[in-house]
């Protein structure tokens, strides 16, 4: 997912469930998922899954636009595709 890539201030998840006085804790037990996943989620190290974005957006009543931050700068590196990812480089017999 584009918008939670690095740590230039795009995911605002933490600080959305910060102003609104929960914690992360009761956060991921009315989600369904571990404590630890979602402590992964605000600290950048895992991006969370589109349903589940929309889940808590829905949890907390924001939208979802509100769990990340549009106007960030992405850099243009970021978008280039990786070598050797997704199904257009995998290697069939006969090509």
């Amino acid at each position: 997912m584009l918008f939670f890539h690095n740590k230039e201030g795009l995911n605002r998840i933490k600080a959305v469930i910060k102003s609104q006085g929960r914690n992360e804790k009761w956060v991921a037990e009315q989600l369904g998922i571990s404590p630890t996943s979602l402590s992964n989620y605000c600290t950048f190290l895992r991006e969370p899954p589109l349903d589940l974005l929309f889940k808590l957006a829905a949890l907390l009543e924001v939208p979802v636009t509100d769990l990340i931050n549009l106007d960030a700068k992405i850099p243009p590196e970021s978008l280039k595709k990786k070598p050797g990812k997704g199904k257009d480089s995998e290697k069939t017999d006969g090509e």
